[in-house]
Formats: structure tokens, C-alpha cells, sequence
């Protein structure tokens, strides 16, 4: 079964999942769940609301069989809201989950175009406490790619404030805003 599946480098995860260990985040989003994988690892890792935003069979992943994945993944801690991160009815809902507490944990894989990006990192990093964790991927210099439009690193370079990378043969970056 494809559910839960992950495109992600296991080397990738390491270091991240390491990270999330020690810091133990209360509440999470993940934006661009596709299989489930990364979701499943942020149930293990985060004690709060895990909170998912996927679009159906988007233009940069996607599966078609929502309903399954989130059946095999629902816990009494997650949340999975289906439509496209920048649809003002799927941020109603996320906000009415997360009821006015903050994240500590913002994964963003959703549309890979620059302004999908940007409006990813715009509305939702202001969801996120002081000490909180964004995440990027698929923003390497490394990546090998066949989305012809995957412009995460661009946007990524052009943020202002703190950025690190993690590993630099990996994707995985974080700000701290």
C-alpha cells in the first residue's frame, strides 16, 4: 500500500526528526501531505494538533485518494483539511482548528511556484510562536527535479531574516522569524 509513503531522503529526515525529538512541538502543519509519510512522522514526533493542508492531485503532488490516507492516519490529535492552502474557506478552517493556540511546527511542501511559496510562508508563519520551526523542502541546490516549475529555492534565498540549512547536501531548511 502507498499509504504512509514518503519522497523524502531518509538523510534528509534525520537530522529534523532529531531536532523535533529535543524540542517535542506542541501543535504542527504540514502543507502538501501527499502519501502521508511525513504526517506520520510529525504524529510520532509533535503532542498537539497535527494539522494537514493538501490540495487533490495538486500540480506538485497530491494523491487521489485522500479519504484512505487519512483513514490510515487519523489519531485523535489529527486534523486534515482538503482543498488548496490559499482558498479563504480552507483557512477558515484551519484557524477554527488551531482555536487561537500558535505552531511550533510549519512544514511547507504544498505548490512548489514561487508565489505559492510565498504565500504559504506569508499567511501561515504568522500561526507560529517565537520559538517555532519553519520548515522548507525542496528548496537544495542539489535537488534533482523533474517539476519544471519547483521555484522554492528561489523564493527561499529571498527571504529576509534568519536562515539555516540544516545540512547542505539535504533540502530541509529553517527560519526562525
Amino acid at each position: 500500500d502507498k499509504f504512509p509513503l514518503t519522497g523524502q531522503n531518509k538523510s534528509e529526515l534525520v537530522e529534523l526528526c532529531s531536532w523535533l525529538v529535543n524540542k517535542k512541538p506542541k501543535n504542527c502543519l504540514e502543507i502538501g501531505t501527499q502519501y502521508g509519510g511525513t504526517f506520520f512522522l510529525w504524529q510520532q514526533l509533535c503532542h498537539g494538533k497535527i494539522i494537514s493542508i493538501d490540495l487533490p492531485n495538486g500540480p506538485f503532488g497530491g494523491t487521489d485518494d485522500h479519504d484512505k490516507r487519512n483513514s490510515i492516519l487519523t489519531q485523535n490529535n489529527s486534523f486534515f483539511i482538503t482543498g488548496d492552502s490559499k482558498d479563504l474557506n480552507v483557512k477558515k478552517e484551519f484557524r477554527s482548528i488551531l482555536n487561537d493556540e500558535e505552531l511550533e511546527f510549519l512544514f511547507i511542501d504544498g505548490d512548489h511556484s514561487f508565489d505559492g511559496v510565498r504565500h504559504d510562508y506569508e499567511y501561515y508563519k504568522n500561526f507560529v510562536s517565537n520559538n517555532g520551526l519553519i520548515v522548507f523542502h525542496d528548496i537544495g541546490d542539489n535537488k534533482i527535479n523533474n517539476e519544471t516549475n519547483c521555484e522554492c529555492r528561489k523564493f527561499f534565498l529571498n527571504i529576509n531574516g534568519e536562515k539555516t540549512i540544516i545540512d547542505h547536501q539535504t533540502s530541509w531548511c529553517k527560519t526562525v522569524n
